[in-house]
């Protein structure tokens, strides 16, 4: 019998196959579990040929309690089964952080900002999570937590930058953070569309075979953009906007949208994708061919919302040459149309106020990162 803990992955273990009268080679070699929920079939993988072979176990993330593992070795007529027991521990998880905390670019001497953490920490086992918050530099920026919500403060006049730490600690004291980039200065808009033209402007492009257009009806304006596709088959709709970032740090994209894809599935779009490749989410590139993501566009059912990029941290993060231009691509993935008598897309996505932002004097280029669990 086995026992490993919740998360591991048992093996390879090694075992022999033999019969007196067939060839190991034609022996029929299977597997089954159990318990399905825990040891499903298809996590459990048989490797080899001849007389030794291996088993390797990989148990449903995040649960524990135990199974049956069965290895049954057939000559096609006669067969022997061999069980052992697997005990999986019950471990405790690390919070998890779910969706992303952009970089903020903001004005010197700016006014109290308020950003709610409440849905950006989860715990597996459902414990209650203690936030903590702490700035790189409280003289120059303040960060404190009232509740759920951090409370961002300018604290000293000028220019310049402070990494902002959140964290989430369960009962069991297992902690996950995330920290993200604040920067002020004088603030340029690099670029600002929304749409009351009726038109998509000159460095606006449409590509894929989706509908991409302006419609009249927006988030508190006149005209928003829609993406979606006018038949009932599966449409890739692209719009991508070639920006000049050089000269620039902090670089923030801002942006309103709007998801309620009643009828549809999230289309999860990889990492790293070549031109063409299908899903719902923002990417960039720098030379049309290789695109990032930098951000899901997720199913929002709350209506419009507002959203946030730190681009200039996802272009060092990547290693690409913000001196070239950066082409900025929204895609949507789906069947359904936008219903234009609910006033709500069905299948598409509504965007609207896109917004380029970026402080044009120069600071010390900062990345926002991801620290893995800690445990204490």
């Amino acid at each position: 019998d086995q026992v490993l803990d919740e998360d591991d992955v048992l093996g390879p273990l090694s075992f022999t196959v033999g019969d007196a009268e067939t060839s190991v080679d034609d022996l029929i070699v299977g597997v089954t579990s159990t318990n399905q929920s825990l040891l499903p079939d298809g996590n459990i993988i048989l490797v080899g040929s001849g007389a030794t072979r291996t088993i390797t176990v990989t148990p449903v993330a995040n649960r524990s309690g135990s199974g049956t593992v069965n290895i049954t070795v057939s000559d096609g007529s006669l067969s022997t089964t061999s069980s052992f027991e697997v005990a999986v521990n019950d471990v405790n998880d690390a919070p998890q952080f779910i969706g992303q905390l952009g970089d903020l670019t903001l004005p010197a001497s700016f006014s109290p900002v308020s950003i709610g953490l409440g849905g950006y920490f989860t715990d597996v086992e459902g414990g209650a999570l203690t936030l903590a918050v702490s700035s790189s530099d409280s003289g120059f920026i303040s960060a404190s937590l009232s509740g759920s919500t951090l409370q961002l403060q300018s604290t000293a006049s000028g220019t310049g930058s402070a990494v902002i730490t959140v964290s989430a600690t369960d009962p069991q004291g297992d902690m996950t953070q995330e920290t993200f980039l604040v920067t002020t200065g004088e603030v340029a808009v690099l670029f600002e569309d929304g749409f009351e033209t009726g038109v998509l402007g000159p460095r606006w492009t449409t590509s894929g075979s989706g509908r991409v257009y302006v419609y009249n009806g927006g988030s508190g304006s006149l005209r928003q953009v829609v993406l979606d596709s006018d038949i009932a088959t599966t449409r890739q709709s692209e719009l991508t906007l070639e920006a000049d970032v050089s000269g620039h740090s902090s670089v923030v994209l801002e942006y309103t949208y709007r998801a309620d894809t009643h009828f549809e599935v999230f289309n999860e779009l990889p990492d790293v994708t070549t031109n063409g490749a299908g899903g719902d989410a923002i990417s960039i590139s720098t030379d049309g061919l290789a695109w990032y993501k930098v951000s899901d566009l997720r199913e929002n059912r709350e209506g419009y919302i507002t959203a946030s990029v730190g681009l200039s941290s996802e272009i060092e993060r990547l290693g690409l040459d913000d001196e070239q231009p950066l082409l900025i691509r929204f895609a949507r993935k789906g069947t359904h149309n936008y219903d234009a008598s609910t006033n709500q897309p069905l299948g598409g996505i509504a965007l609207d106020n896109i917004r380029l932002v970026g402080v044009d004097v120069p600071l010390p280029r900062l990345t926002s990162s991801v620290a893995g669990p800690t445990r204490s």
